[in-house]
């Protein structure tokens, strides 16, 4: 996650185009009589059409802005005295060091093995209450030399300050969201103490040390692959095709599998919980998309939204990402066909539901669309029908079709997400400016209510198609 705390959404106006005919179901033609005698070469009037086959699905991948990767990354733990988990601290990092789980995630994206540093032990006692900009220039003064244990800065090294219980952190002008523990676990941002870019994560003290072991895993991988977020950004963003599941579940590589990895690993040459991160080999061959692999059926409910629509970049404000939506006219009811997805075959149904991205959140809907699906449950290769009721005022949406394998009426093992982008354009292309939602971090290890009820609460998926 990046520390910049305004939200992705906050910043998106959406300018929708195109003819609403191009996605919407036909109308059932009018009622004629039938030809005695039709050509030879077409079905008799009183035979159904032959059903055409379903587009083939385009999977998502992240693409890098063109900033720099970490090839030597080295990691130095930052603890204040007296922490009771510093010890763990550092044999975390020690073992994560050269680890093949470590190889095995980077390895795609140019990242070599990583190293750790001697931990630094701070003689202070942290505040109760600080702000994100007050961490900076503290530990930008730390860089500065005049703390010889912290040495020179380096820009391969992520400077890990971990915070104990007792210190709340809050990002400026994010809310409740901007709340460490509340809406994140962790999240990693760049200064320039002197003439030289450094990288460094706050990790505040959200539960035990396994919830602390994959904050950190998160925090690490992502400034691996994306250093300096704000300067020279790198991979943080999807293709323009699936700018939604950026919008939805933000652009790092660690991010996109916060949701789609709610159980994590532990492995043998660790003894520490760690998390899965976005794989894009694994995520284009059509499995399951976090790294290292997990031996699990890969089940979607997948749309095709074919309208375009234009979205500001959030990162790079004069520029503008083109990508695709379902568009519904101001008022109306349109129905849309989705394809139910498995990389491979399985004896189970594939249960569905359909849902904003605020009740992903656990937030209740404010955007006046709303969702209706034909059936709870579905064969693989089935299609099925998505029927969205816009509002009446101009307004988008990102829809997220939840998913997952249902034996007995229950929903068992993973459940997966498909988020894709919803318009209503107030007539002819207006833009949408959504000032109404509710504002999250462009990121992070989220701990928030959406995604611990998600973790715990499966059973909320039912066959009722919402």
């Amino acid at each position: 996650m990046q520390r910049k705390s305004a939200s992705v959404l906050a910043f998106l106006s959406i300018a929708a185009c195109s003819s609403e005919s191009t996605t919407t179901a036909p109308p059932p033609p009018a009622e004629t009589q039938s030809d005695p005698n039709p050509p030879q070469d077409q079905p008799p009037a009183d035979q159904p059409p032959e059903e055409t086959a379903p587009p083939k699905p385009s999977f998502p991948h992240v693409v890098s802005r063109g900033g720099p990767v970490i090839t030597s990354p080295r990691i130095v733990p930052i603890v204040f005295k007296g922490d009771p988990m510093a010890s763990q601290i550092e044999s975390f990092a020690k073992k994560l060091a050269g680890s093949s789980y470590w190889n095995s995630v980077t390895k795609e994206y140019g990242v070599g093995a990583i190293s750790a540093g001697d931990m630094i032990t701070v003689d202070e006692t942290p505040p109760e209450n600080i702000m994100s900009s007050e961490i900076e220039t503290w530990l930008t003064g730390k860089l500065t030399g005049t703390t010889p244990a912290f040495g020179a800065p380096d820009e391969n090294t992520l400077y890990a300050v971990f915070y104990p219980t007792g210190t709340t952190i809050q990002m400026e002008n994010a809310g409740e969201y901007g709340q460490s523990c509340q809406g994140y676990g962790g999240y990693h941002f760049e200064i320039a103490p002197g003439t030289k870019k450094v990288g460094y994560a706050v990790l505040p003290r959200c539960g035990d040390i396994d919830d602390l072991t994959v904050a950190t895993s998160h925090e690490a991988f992502e400034w691996s692959t994306d250093p300096f977020p704000e300067s020279a950004p790198a991979f943080s963003k999807l293709d323009d095709e699936h700018w939604a599941w950026q919008a939805t579940m933000i652009g790092e590589l660690s991010d996109l599998c916060t949701f789609l990895d709610l159980d994590g690993l532990r492995p043998t040459e660790l003894g520490f919980k760690v998390q899965r991160h976005w794989s894009n080999m694994q995520s284009l061959a059509g499995t399951y998309p976090c790294a290292p692999a997990k031996n699990v059926p890969y089940v979607q409910i997948i749309g095709f939204p074919a309208d375009d629509a234009s979205v500001p970049d959030y990162q790079l404000y004069n520029k503008y990402i083109h990508t695709k939506s379902f568009r519904v006219a101001p008022g109306k009811s349109a129905t849309f066909e989705l394809l139910a997805y498995s990389d491979r075959s399985i004896s189970e149904s594939i249960g569905m539901r359909a849902m904003s991205w605020q009740e992903l959140y656990g937030k209740p809907s404010d955007t006046g669309f709303t969702y209706d699906l034909d059936k709870g449950y579905a064969a693989v290769g089935d299609k099925v029908k998505l029927t969205i009721h816009a509002p009446t005022e101009a307004n988008y949406d990102l829809l997220v079709l939840a998913s997952g394998r249902v034996a007995s009426g229950k929903w068992e093992g993973d459940v997966f997400y498909w988020p894709m982008l919803v318009t209503n354009d107030g007539g002819g292309g207006a833009t949408v400016t959504p000032n109404t939602m509710p504002k999250k971090p462009t990121g992070g290890t989220r701990y928030t209510s959406g995604t611990r009820m998600l973790r715990y609460s499966r059973s909320q998926y039912t066959s009722s198609g919402r």
